[in-house]
């Protein structure tokens, strides 16, 4: 609201100036994020639906503000969206693999524990509802099954 009353604090910037470092210029992943990766991956921490931030630093054995700086720096996202992303890939190799386990079984496998933040979470993440996603799993799998 200050910025609105007080609009000579605008004055004199120009709308067409540019990033002094492009997002796209970014080099290669540091080390330290190929690291979460694969810890990620293997350890499956996200499967904890109290993850923390502070719980991830511990375990990754540094700072909070370094991890959320390393996240939000190289992944575009910041922490929930970065765990999020690990969850709905999870839950998407279970939808495929194991056909008859609930949305509900799935989504505390996970490490979701409410139904709505999974709904939102996967269509974030999929663009694809959940329904829509599981009748082209089970499209794709009776055909296979056909053959």
């Amino acid at each position: 609201m200050n910025a609105l009353y007080r609009y000579s604090l605008f004055a004199g910037i120009d709308k067409n100036l540019s990033p002094v470092k492009p997002v796209k210029e970014i080099k290669e992943e540091p080390e330290q994020l190929k690291i979460l990766i694969s810890f990620m991956k293997t350890e499956k921490p996200y499967r904890d639906d109290r993850l923390t931030l502070q719980k991830l630093a511990e375990q990754m054995n540094m700072s909070e503000k370094k991890l959320s700086q390393l996240i939000n720096q190289h992944t575009g996202k910041h922490f929930f969206d970065f765990t999020n992303e690990f969850r709905i890939n999870d839950a998407k190799v279970l939808l495929k693999e194991n056909l008859q386990l609930t949305v509900l079984e799935i989504l505390y496998e996970v490490g979701f524990n409410s139904k709505s933040s999974f709904y939102t979470a996967f269509k974030k993440e999929t663009n694809q509802t959940l329904t829509d996603y599981r009748k082209s799993v089970s499209l794709l799998m009776s055909g296979f099954k056909s053959d």
